[in-house]
């Protein structure tokens, strides 16, 4: 699924329909709108879109684990990258903010090409040591009030959070950064940027646009997100038979991607039972840290009311981690992931034995 609509405050509309209708829709511009605050407050920078970016990076990576290990980092020809994070394969993924098409017709050098020079400077960056080092210590550094365990310095906590989110997503050292990936977000692209990314990623590189266009439905602001670049294909709606012997570090294929994001979500388990109110969960190989459902979308955890991904979050040091994934029920002790299947396998069952006309019995 390549477009989807996040809410950017917590506040559900007091009343009225929970669906959009055009006449009710207001499309706000980006400068409109800063980290989910209503317009007229503060304008929004790119710094402000990054910082956004950079707290809620699961916006962007709804499916996906990713931690992010550096921000604003300089380069030896004091090139700066905007967001550095590692995804659940390994790969480096290099982020540039830009706030709209018309900022990107004022630079002078073209989003894509700079991108790709910023990509070119983590292409050597082969060891947990270094990660740690040039990036992660320093970003800890800077946003030291975000982490706990305080008594570690930056470097000593870098390295207890990138060891375990390589060891949990089975990422070998040898396979670390063996690709980079861009990722270009804006409001808007302009249509040479546009066609210079569709071209590179028709060649094969892993570039990847992304628009974030906030508006406003009633009294709470919404981001919508597409992916602009590379769009989706029918290929990418076919399910294949499960390969059971690729290892999880291995990137997965723009179809099992495709098939990731149709999978029902935390409603739809939510009205099939699979998930209820109490019912006590943790993230799997942190037991120890259970938390207990509130909503399709909230848990409580150590007495705070939290969303799925902020606990998730809060229990890893991780930037994001896919929570069906990652989520465990205490009582079967299988991830929602694992539930969901196993009841969407029992409904294609179903189906089929109906279509047959034979009976069950």
């Amino acid at each position: 699924m390549n477009a989807f609509i996040v809410p950017v405050q917590i506040e559900r509309p007091s009343k009225g329909p929970a669906k959009l209708t055009p006449s009710e829709v207001e499309e706000l511009a980006i400068t409109d709108v800063f980290a989910g605050i209503p317009s007229g407050v503060k304008p929004l920078t790119e710094l402000d879109l990054e910082d956004f970016v950079r707290r809620h990076i699961q916006v962007v990576f709804p499916q996906e684990t990713i931690l992010v290990i550096g921000q604003q980092v300089r380069n030896e020809e004091r090139g700066r990258a905007d967001l550095v994070a590692l995804d659940d394969s390994g790969s480096v993924v290099l982020i540039e903010l830009k706030r709209d098409a018309a900022s990107m017709g004022a630079r002078r050098e073209p989003a894509e090409v700079q991108a790709i020079r910023y990509a070119a400077n983590y292409a050597l960056i082969d060891s947990p040591e270094t990660v740690v080092d040039r990036l992660f210590a320093p970003y800890i550094e800077r946003h030291r009030e975000e982490f706990g365990k305080r008594e570690l310095s930056p470097s000593q906590l870098a390295t207890e959070v990138l060891d375990e989110f390589l060891n949990e997503n089975n990422i070998d050292e040898s396979d670390l950064n063996k690709s980079q990936r861009i990722v270009l977000i804006s409001s808007s692209f302009d249509d040479q940027t546009l066609s210079a990314c569709a071209w590179l990623a028709k060649g094969g590189t892993p570039i990847e646009c992304i628009t974030l266009s906030p508006f406003r439905y009633q009294q709470q602001i919404f981001l919508a997100v597409e992916k602009v670049i590379p769009p989706p294909t029918l290929a990418d709606f076919f399910v294949e038979v499960a390969d059971r012997s690729r290892p999880r570090a291995v990137r997965p294929s723009r179809k099992a991607a495709a098939e990731k994001a149709t999978l029902p979500r935390m409603p739809k388990l939510f009205e099939w039972g699979i998930v209820k109110p109490s019912d006590p969960v943790y993230v799997i190989n942190h037991r120890d840290r259970p938390a207990r459902v509130l909503t399709s979308s909230t848990v409580e955890f150590e007495g705070q009311k939290l969303g799925f991904n902020d606990w998730g979050k809060l229990v890893t040091g991780w930037s994001a981690i896919n929570i069906y994934e990652w989520t465990a029920l205490a009582s079967s002790g299988k991830s929602l992931d694992e539930l969901r299947r196993a009841r969407l396998a029992e409904e294609q069952a179903s189906d089929e034995v109906a279509s047959t006309g034979i009976s069950a019995a």
